[in-house]
């Protein structure tokens, strides 16, 4: 039997991240609990990637935003993005990319920005400053994240909306 997920054969002897953990590996449980702040599996999944059973592990990194209108009726909008690695240590020098979509009618998503590439400073963070499209009425905004295979998508929410 395969996991459902990434297709690692589970309860393989010789991986330990194989468990079976209703039809999924607990690479990919672990990791994802971990991701979500599940106190008892991130704790296990720092120790797996401290013994380097994890060496590709990356979490979610954390993101806020700040909205300042201008006189001329835009909206200028920074994001701040924080990305630590699993041991909680800023990941510094890191090179990411950033761009903003949205999401259409049918669930897919259209670029409204091209990609733009940030390197993280000494503290893990970067800020991507840019100014609120135009969207469509039925469309949501995102800001989407790229670090290297992986991607991750951030609503863009008005404060109190």
């Amino acid at each position: 039997m395969k996991c459902g997920i990434c297709g690692r054969i589970l309860e393989n002897s010789e991986d330990p991240l194989s468990s079976d953990c209703g039809g999924d590996c607990w690479g990919c449980i672990g990791e994802m609990e971990a991701d979500s702040g599940y106190a008892p599996s991130l704790e296990q999944v720092k120790l797996e990637y401290a013994e380097g059973l994890r060496p590709n592990l990356v979490f979610s990194p954390k993101i806020s935003f700040s909205f300042t209108p201008s006189h001329s009726g835009c909206v200028s909008v920074e994001a701040q993005i924080t990305l630590s690695k699993p041991n909680g240590a800023p990941w510094a020098g890191e090179t990411i990319s950033l761009c903003l979509v949205c999401s259409t009618v049918k669930e897919n998503f259209r670029k409204v920005l091209q990609e733009k590439k940030f390197i993280t400073n000494s503290t893990g963070n970067i800020n991507f400053v840019f100014t609120y499209p135009e969207v469509k009425k039925q469309e949501k905004l995102y800001v989407e994240v790229s670090l290297g295979k992986t991607k991750w998508r951030y609503p863009v929410v008005w404060p109190n909306g």
